[in-house]
C-alpha cells in the first residue's frame, strides 16, 4: 500500500484545539500556514536550544497501536487531531516513519527532512485530561520534520 496523507491539522496557538484542513500551504524554513509553530506561538517555541518544529507527522498505525493500549486500560480511543500532530499518514508503519529520521522525503510536491522522532510529551495528557498518552505512544509518537521546499499539501498526497 502507498503511504498517503489523510489528515491535516493546525492550531493557531498553544493549547488551542487542532483544526482539520483539506489542504494547506507549507513554507520552507517556517512551516504550515496558520500553525502555532510557524507563528512562534507553540508551547515549545521558546525552547532552548531551538528545535526545528516546521511540521509533525504521525501514522495511522501509531494511532491504532495507541488506541489498542487505551482499550486495554479501559479508556476511550483517541482521535488523530488529539495527538497534536499536523499530518496523518496512512499506509506506513510506525517503524517506517521512525526510519525517516535523517532522511529526505517528498509528500506531494513538498520536500521534507525527518529531524527526530516526535516522542510524546506531557502536553497532550494535560490538554486531554487523561492519563497514559506517553505510554500509549511509546516509540510511535510520530516524526518532526523540516520543510525544505514550499508548496501546497492536499489530502491524498503520496509520501515517497
Amino acid at each position: 500500500m502507498t503511504a498517503k496523507l489523510t489528515g491535516i491539522f493546525v492550531s493557531p496557538r498553544a493549547g488551542v484545539a487542532m483544526e482539520a484542513r483539506q489542504s494547506i500551504t507549507i513554507h520552507p524554513g517556517i512551516g504550515l500556514d496558520g500553525d502555532r509553530y510557524a507563528l512562534s506561538l507553540g508551547a515549545y517555541s521558546r525552547e532552548t536550544p531551538v528545535k526545528i518544529r516546521h511540521v509533525t507527522l504521525i501514522s495511522s498505525d501509531s494511532i491504532d497501536r495507541a488506541n489498542a493500549w487505551f482499550a486495554r486500560q479501559g479508556q476511550p480511543a483517541i482521535r488523530a487531531e488529539e495527538t497534536r500532530r499536523n499530518l496523518l499518514v496512512v499506509g506506513m508503519s510506525a517503524e517506517d516513519m521512525n526510519a525517516l529520521v535523517g532522511r529526505e522525503f517528498t509528500l506531494g510536491n513538498v520536500r521534507l527532512r525527518g529531524i527526530e522522532r516526535a516522542d510524546p510529551c506531557p502536553r497532550p495528557t494535560r490538554l486531554l485530561g487523561r492519563s497514559g498518552f506517553d505510554q500509549a505512544f511509546d516509540a510511535c509518537g510520530g516524526l518532526r520534520a523540516e520543510a525544505l521546499s514550499g508548496g501546497e499539501l492536499r489530502l491524498g498526497d503520496v509520501l515517497v
